[in-house]
């Protein structure tokens, strides 16, 4: 089932598309299925249509010939894998016997269909190594639950996107961050790992601002805003990852409460919003130059038009939001009138006002270019403003 019965389209190969949600939604309630009900790991993985994938790599091979398991001969190719190396070693054998060239060092990875069963490949892996299963990431989901103390935490979303390449799965912190007095963030985690062979596990502080869902997961004075785990070893040994990661989360989430209570105390107007949106985003200025050829009297021309327009529509929209006219209303609260006020300003033009395509993804934190951009943007309103990030990111972790 799918939150507020949101249009879905399902495609002749079984993948099923969503459509997208409310603006004012959390970015990844419109990815995922979401949970109302207290659900465990495996209620979550039919739920979601994450069971079952039993994703394997097996070896790359180069069909030559009519292939049958019981004659066909097996070749490998050592060294580089070339058209010429192929044709040379199809050419040496007797064309009369059927068989399969191996193409060494090279994985086919594949799954099963979750709506149809049928095997499916995600793409080549060039090395060996042990895919994580998205059993195994909502068993470490589980463990994170169930850790010490972890009092109310619960299960929020969980879904697969870009056909099942990158998979998640969201928790829910019961308490809130308070910035100022009533700037509230709710506390979530998020779990994802994918299957092309490009993905490791992350599990990352993915807060959101209430009065505005954007999503807050940018860099603070060098702190990343969770913990990436490169070998399936590491996943595997579920207590340790899950202490790790909500340790990581936990330090992430105090120092953004310091670095936004100090933000929300400065004041910032109009010309030094727009001033920041300028060190960000240089202004273009129309490049002139003089038509003389085919034209009777010369003519002035602006050679930069389209790059003078979308400059242009950027700061447009970046000053609409930051006077709550748009169209997702007053997303500002408390914040309004401050340097607080200006990051989330940026923060949510990047992620809801981009174009619509890809507009999800970027809320929900999964495009990485967007998140360096927002990191840039509190650092450099700090630095400029003197909040130290970096020693509030130590005083987080006493």
């Amino acid at each position: 089932h799918m939150s507020h019965g949101l249009e879905q389209m399902t495609a002749l190969d079984g993948t099923t598309y969503t459509a997208f949600a409310s603006r004012n939604e959390i970015a990844w309630h419109a990815l995922g299925t979401v949970f109302t009900e207290k659900m465990n790991a495996n209620e979550i993985l039919t739920a979601a249509h994450l069971a079952g994938w039993n994703v394997r790599l097996q070896p790359l091979q180069h069909f030559m010939g009519m292939v049958d398991n019981d004659t066909s001969q097996l070749l490998q190719i050592q060294g580089d894998i070339t058209d010429d190396s192929v044709m040379a070693l199809a050419e040496s054998m007797p064309a009369e016997i059927p068989y399969t060239i191996a193409i060494a060092d090279h994985n086919v990875i594949l799954r099963n269909n979750p709506f149809t069963g049928k095997p499916e490949i995600f793409g080549v892996a060039k090395s060996k190594y042990t895919p994580v299963q998205n059993e195994d990431l909502l068993e470490l989901g589980e463990a994170i639950i169930d850790f010490d103390g972890n009092e109310g935490a619960s299960w929020e979303t969980a879904g697969s996107i870009e056909g099942g390449a990158q998979v998640f799965a969201t928790i829910k912190f019961p308490e809130q961050l308070r910035v100022g007095t009533s700037d509230m963030i709710e506390q979530f985690l998020l779990l994802t790992t994918g299957h092309n062979g490009q993905h490791p596990v992350r599990a990352m502080a993915t807060n959101v601002r209430v009065v505005c869902k954007n999503t807050l997961k940018m860099a603070i004075g060098g702190r990343q805003n969770g913990v990436t785990f490169k070998h399936t070893a590491e996943v595997l040994n579920k207590m340790e990852a899950a202490k790790l990661s909500l340790i990581a989360a936990h330090q992430y989430n105090k120092t953004l409460a310091l670095v936004a209570n100090e933000m929300i105390a400065i004041e910032m107007n109009t010309d030094s919003f727009v001033k920041m949106v300028k060190h960000h985003w240089p202004e273009v200025k129309p490049a002139i130059a003089v038509q003389t050829i085919g034209v009777a009297e010369p003519v002035e021309i602006i050679t930069n038009k389209k790059a003078v327009t979308m400059w242009n529509n950027r700061m447009d929209k970046m000053v609409s939001v930051w006077e709550e006219k748009t169209d997702r209303g007053d997303t500002l609260g408390e914040a309004r009138g401050t340097l607080w006020g200006g990051v989330n300003a940026i923060t949510e033009t990047l992620d809801w006002h981009g174009s619509a395509r890809g507009g999800l993804l970027r809320a929900a934190g999964f495009n990485d270019a967007n998140t360096k951009l927002q990191s840039e943007v509190l650092e450099y309103a700090a630095k400029k403003n003197g909040i130290k990030t970096k020693e509030l990111v130590a005083a987080a972790l006493v």
